[in-house]
């Protein structure tokens, strides 16, 4: 097994962009030969290099995706849709791109008993320090409270 490759050789086969694995086996080096002097000759990131690759999208791509995961579609459908890796298409909506979660038209309703119910409980008086550590429930909500009618 050979342990060393022209650097014309090495170079040749990386531009075609071989992988490592059939460049070792074409040369009759070992893996870790190829490499090592990949390196040493400066050859820079393989072509098919995508490790550690940030992947650009269009807008058109971003917008694609925004609409995609607003249609409930999964991340791994619309990685095969945009042929892009799904931790791209995850970024763009959860990271670089700020994409509003809800429509306007898909706005969540609080049924109104709901609503009073709150507002009663926040209006309700303070509870004394004592109350609050040990967990006795606001004025009006206690059971003894209701039995009582309060």
């Amino acid at each position: 097994m050979r342990s060393h490759i022209e650097r014309e050789e090495l170079a040749a086969l990386w531009s075609q962009g071989k992988t490592v694995a059939e460049i070792a086996e074409q040369t009759n080096c070992n893996f870790e030969s190829v490499r090592y002097l990949a390196k040493k000759y400066e050859l820079g990131r393989h072509p098919k290099a995508t490790r550690n690759a940030r992947a650009t999208l269009t807008s058109e791509e971003k917008s694609t995706i925004a609409d995609l995961r607003r249609a409930g579609k999964s991340w791994r459908d619309i990685a095969k849709t945009i042929g892009k890796p799904v931790t791209v298409c995850h970024e763009a909506v959860n990271g670089r791109m700020t994409v509003p979660k809800w429509d306007d038209d898909t706005a969540v309703l609080v049924p109104k008993a709901q609503i009073e119910e709150r507002r009663a409980r926040l209006a309700a008086p303070a509870r004394d320090l004592t109350a609050s550590i040990f967990g006795d429930p606001p004025v009006g909500y206690s059971a003894w409270d209701k039995r009582n009618g309060k």
